[in-house]
């Protein structure tokens, strides 16, 4: 397997087979692949922060939460890729990739002519069961439900106008309570 970080598309890309396919293929913004590919080529070795920030946002100044969010980025995009893949805070000197053994990393020039068209084929099933397709009088039908009308009686409305006439007593009692006290 080969991992390809193409500098055309921006994208991490994953190659394999004899002749090489493309099995899959993640894109990322400036910023990632520009602070991807200084860990790219310092693979197994750890990179200083200040190295991927200059890399990431040259000529910029950015908050202190910026690099950590775009690493966070790029472990979920690699772990999509290559779920044995990680990123690891190194203390004290940043950051390194570390890609498991079985997969080569590959540069810009070493990559074989591959045609940017070919992606792998997907597996076939050995006994695919034919899809049906329904015709209308195959469907179910369902019945439609109707919204249903609230008719109040008279007993209902009383009770809100029940209701009414004891908060307004309420409301009043309280009134000539606080009158009665403060003044």
């Amino acid at each position: 397997m080969l991992l390809y970080l193409n500098s055309k598309r921006d994208a991490l890309e994953l190659y394999d087979g004899e002749p090489l396919t493309l099995l899959h293929s993640v894109p990322l913004s400036t910023i990632e692949f520009n602070v991807l590919y200084v860990l790219y080529d310092n693979s197994y070795k750890p990179c200083s922060r200040q190295d991927l920030k200059k890399a990431g946002w040259p000529n910029r100044v950015v908050g202190p939460n910026s690099l950590n969010v775009c690493i966070m980025n790029l472990r979920k995009k690699a772990k999509s890729l290559i779920p044995d893949s990680e990123i690891r805070v190194v203390p004290s000197h940043g950051y390194k990739l570390l890609i498991p053994t079985a997969i080569q990393l590959v540069e810009d020039g070493e990559l074989p002519n591959i045609k940017p068209s070919t992606v792998a084929k997907r597996p076939k099933t050995l006994d695919p069961e034919p899809v049906m397709s329904r015709t209308l009088s195959a469907r179910v039908k369902r019945p439609r439900i109707q919204p249903s009308v609230v008719n109040f009686d008279d007993e209902q409305q009383r009770l809100r106008w029940e209701d009414l006439i004891l908060t307004t007593c309420i409301w009043i009692y309280a009134f000539a309570l606080y009158y009665s006290i403060y003044n």
